[in-house]
């Protein structure tokens, strides 16, 4: 499992540069909705993990 992860990460960050450097506006916006969506998730999470 790790030797597969150690090789998709590289593989996975290299995507998200070359799409940053192709489309720079579309990206800073994808990236700012998963930013968002990231927070609101975490957020959650935690409010999850009071109730418990």
């Amino acid at each position: 499992m790790k030797r597969t992860a150690n090789k998709t990460v590289p593989v996975l960050l290299l995507l998200v540069v070359a799409y940053m450097v192709k489309q720079p506006t579309e990206a800073a916006h994808t990236f700012s909705g998963v930013w968002d969506w990231l927070g609101h998730a975490g957020t959650a999470f935690g409010r999850f993990l009071d109730s418990l």
